[in-house]
């Protein structure tokens, strides 16, 4: 249990939490203690994300909830204001409003270390990891939202990922 992340409970901690989850009056409780620090190299389970201690992670959380709420039509703008901010950071500017969304990054100052550095924070804010060259490759700040819209659709749709010598809990059907 403790390389999953759950950490135990001694006789006193465990009954005081069955009881607390009883006296809530839900239909599910978890009564548990967490280990977070055993998913410091891997995953963080999606059911533990708004929880987990680094603040990265919760800004992900963030990031991927707004973005799930949000309109279809709005979500492009979401991308493309989260792409200003880390650009105009990268090149050291104090305002994104000084990026626009259709002007190419190599217009603005972008070189290859850059752009990688631009992936770099997208892929820490985000959580997905593009290709070095999508920055360039895109062009835009327009562009790269595209890519990145499409890049998290297809992260979310995936399986989560597995740790080494762990089953799947959905193993590939067998032929």
């Amino acid at each position: 249990m403790a390389r999953s992340g759950v950490a135990g409970l001694e006789d006193a901690q465990g009954t005081a939490l069955f009881d607390a989850a009883l006296a809530t009056g839900q239909a599910l409780a978890l009564p548990l203690r967490l280990d977070l620090a055993a998913y410091r190299d891997q995953p963080v389970p999606r059911c533990c994300a708004p929880w987990y201690a680094n603040g990265a992670d919760r800004a992900r959380h963030a990031l991927r909830q707004r973005l799930a709420e949000a309109d279809p039509e709005q979500r492009p703008r979401i991308l493309c204001d989260l792409i200003r901010a880390q650009a105009a950071a990268v090149l050291g500017h104090s305002d994104p409003e000084t990026l626009a969304d259709t002007v190419a990054f190599l217009a603005v100052g972008f070189d290859s270390l850059t752009a990688v550095e631009l992936r770099n924070r997208l892929a820490e804010a985000t959580g997905v990891r593009l290709r070095p060259s999508a920055v360039l490759d895109a062009g835009t700040p327009a562009g790269l939202a595209a890519l990145l819209a499409a890049a998290l659709a297809a992260a979310q749709d995936a399986p989560p990922p597995v740790a080494p010598g762990r089953r799947s809990p959905n193993p590939p059907p067998t032929r």
